[in-house]
């Protein structure tokens, strides 16, 4: 019943999971739900090198996602950290705003303890982990030799002064950047590098698709290695070797819960 819930909302779930999972290179077009599949992407690599020589801080983001009018459609709130391309995100669901997502699809992932999650990027083992705390379950899902090397990629850069503009109370310089990896596939972006943070890009700008821009926004930046162990799953987790044996060991052990 919980995969047929996740197919059938496969469309928005993939926005959702886009939203959320960019950072982590989870890849969107097969995830059931965020968290929910491996692989650090190209798309990853770059919003990284955007971070330019900030390679170790934490912060609060708030991912948006806005249509063709430039009105909200997503918004998800969640917690950052970085360090040397290590990266984790600590997601609550429940503060996930959508005007796409059904309410009850997010009742559903509480009522399966998915609600929240944690998603660790870590290229260095060339893996990613996504963590259930509720679930108390955690799958474990190998990178593919093209996302390893899209991080491994450098990039070449085109930047455009846009101004100066104040976002969230930082006065910030405005840039477009051109990225182009060595493929010559192009990424470009606009960021708001604030100048009272060592130029940490406050907030990025995007294109999902033609439709659709992606907005983060960073707050409460702290630009200091993460505490150890960040990057690490706790102790006491299941651990299961793919998105899809989470999934059903955890709608098993609820339907004979309710039982």
């Amino acid at each position: 019943m919980l995969m047929k819930r996740f197919c059938s909302l496969r469309r928005p779930v993939a926005a959702v999971a886009l939203l959320v999972l960019l950072l982590a290179g989870v890849e969107p077009v097969s995830a059931q739900m965020p968290g929910l599949s491996g692989g650090a992407g190209g798309m990853n690599a770059a919003m990284i090198a955007l971070f330019g020589s900030n390679t170790a801080f934490s912060a609060r983001a708030e991912f948006r996602v806005l249509n063709r009018d430039q009105k909200e459609t997503e918004n998800m709130p969640l917690n950052y950290a970085f360090s040397s391309g290590k990266m984790r995100m600590d997601i609550d669901l429940g503060q996930f705003k959508s005007t796409q997502v059904p309410p009850q699809f997010l009742s559903t992932l509480k009522q399966y303890g998915m609600d929240q999650t944690t998603v660790i990027a870590r290229p260095d083992k060339k893996l990613t982990w996504s963590v259930y705390p509720h679930a108390k379950s955690y799958a474990e899902i190998p990178m593919s030799k093209e996302d390893v090397s899209a991080q491994a990629a450098s990039y070449q850069f085109a930047k455009t002064p846009q101004g100066h503009e104040t976002v969230d109370g930082h006065d910030c310089d405005k840039i477009k950047i051109t990225l182009t990896n060595p493929k010559g596939e192009k990424t470009e972006a606009i960021v708001w590098n604030a100048t009272d943070l060592r130029a940490f890009p406050i907030q990025m700008r995007m294109a999902i698709d033609a439709d659709d821009t992606m907005v983060i926004l960073f707050r409460d930046v702290k630009l200091a290695p993460p505490e150890d162990g960040t990057f690490e799953v706790p102790g006491g987790l299941t651990k299961f070797d793919s998105a899809e044996a989470l999934l059903a060991a955890v709608a098993k052990r609820t339907t004979a819960a309710g039982q």
